[in-house]
């Protein structure tokens, strides 16, 4: 493609050296009810006109035990955003991502995860206006941000 990795390493300068992201986790146990509460603020390593990012994440469950057996139904929701920041509190895209889920748990070893996930965009990517930046190679960057929905079933063995 004629794309060397001298071309990589002048087009990426800005990225290299350290950056730096903090956060803090609240987990509470309201016995059958369980909520996560998440939150992170930090530099943004990829976006060079719209260095920092802020994310925020709530989950939330519940354990309803079936009869007799080792089986537990859980219903659970997460919802999640992201925001690119500029310096101070202006933003350029958001994202935000619901995703209901229902678990079955089947003894302490064996989860069976059916979610969906919905995404939704706020704004455009963050370096759209006149970089040339599509991703560390050409063309691999996947273009805008966009809406998205999907549906993920899983069989969880905990050995």
């Amino acid at each position: 493609l004629g794309y060397t990795d001298a071309d990589l390493a002048a087009e990426y300068a800005w990225m290299a050296g350290s950056a730096w992201a903090g956060g803090a986790d609240v987990e509470l146990d309201f016995g059958k009810l369980d909520v996560d509460l998440e939150a992170t603020f930090g530099e943004n390593w990829w976006f060079e006109k719209y260095p920092y990012v802020w994310t925020g994440l709530l989950a939330a469950s519940y354990k309803i035990r079936l009869g007799e057996w080792r089986l537990w139904l859980e219903p659970a929701v997460r919802g999640e955003v992201l925001t690119i920041l500029a310096s101070g509190s202006a933003w350029r895209v958001r994202l935000w991502q619901l995703a209901p889920a229902l678990n079955l748990l089947v003894g302490e070893h064996v989860r069976l995860m059916v979610d969906g996930e919905f995404v939704f965009a706020q704004g455009t990517e963050a370096d759209i206006d006149g970089s040339r930046r599509d991703g560390l190679w050409p063309n691999e960057w996947p273009g805008a941000f966009a809406d998205s929905k999907r549906l993920l079933v899983q069989l969880l063995f905990n050995v």
